[in-house]
């Protein structure tokens, strides 16, 4: 399923947002923390709608709800600190909690994670400036991405190499070696140069290879690519999203 690429927030919100007793929205506690930690808050509660029909209720007769993922009301006291997430959303982060990995739906992961910042971050600026809030959104993406869902910036990698390893020892070698001798032939000393098979000793060198586990920390790749779809997401949405300067 492609992430939807129009606004993050809701312009136009019907007049009674539709809490009703026939809608089933989710919480995660998980999630609540999340927004808390985004948003400076301790009261924060993320709701989540699983259901596209219903979503649609939400809003005003006419509007496009397939491309809002999230919003909030800043001056709807029922909503106090409540931020509205859509059922994209829901299924990226319901995949995500349930299997502890975002690993196989990358960028939509990179989506939910990116509205819920976003619409926190409503809250923690108490601001409607969208610009400036998607702003925000992008540039802490990273430091929440590693702090409040797991994936750090760096990893540790275990990896197996050979390793020579050089051995010397003392080897007996037979040698023939040239001896002069002192001989009486006839009645004379004389000296004659006979061969001689001798053991001498010598150092030999033998290098041979061993596995050494080897462990160095390097970039992780998960968190590169997210980040990565986080900013083409960023650019794939129409201004005022796309253009803003965070003001933290």
């Amino acid at each position: 399923m492609d992430a939807p690429r129009g606004t993050i927030s809701a312009a136009t919100i019907a007049a009674r947002p539709a809490a009703t007793t026939s809608t089933q929205l989710w919480t995660s506690d998980t999630l609540n923390r999340i927004a808390n930690d985004a948003a400076g808050y301790t009261d924060m509660q993320v709701v989540l709608e699983d259901d596209v029909t219903e979503w649609a209720t939400f809003f005003a007769p006419g509007t496009d709800a397939q491309n809002i993922l999230g919003f909030v009301l800043l001056t709807y006291p029922p909503l106090y600190h409540q931020v509205i997430l859509s059922p994209f959303v829901y299924t990226a982060f319901d995949s995500w909690l349930k299997t502890g990995t975002p690993v196989g739906n990358e960028f939509n992961f990179s989506v939910a994670v990116m509205t819920l910042v976003h619409e926190s971050f409503h809250w923690r600026l108490m601001s409607g400036d969208e610009s400036a809030v998607n702003a925000c959104a992008l540039k802490f993406f990273g430091a929440y991405l590693a702090k409040d869902f797991n994936v750090p910036t760096t990893i540790t990698q275990t990896t197996t190499e050979q390793v020579a390893v050089t051995t010397q020892t003392r080897v007996p070698t037979i040698k023939t070696k040239l001896v002069k001798k002192r001989v009486k032939v006839k009645g004379k000393w004389v000296t004659r140069s006979v061969r001689k098979k001798v053991t001498v000793y010598v150092t030999k060198t033998t290098t041979t290879y061993e596995p050494r586990t080897v462990t160095s920390t390097v970039a992780n790749p998960l968190y590169a690519t997210l980040t990565a779809d986080a900013n083409l997401f960023y650019s794939q949405q129409p201004p005022p999203y796309n253009a803003g300067t965070c003001p933290i």
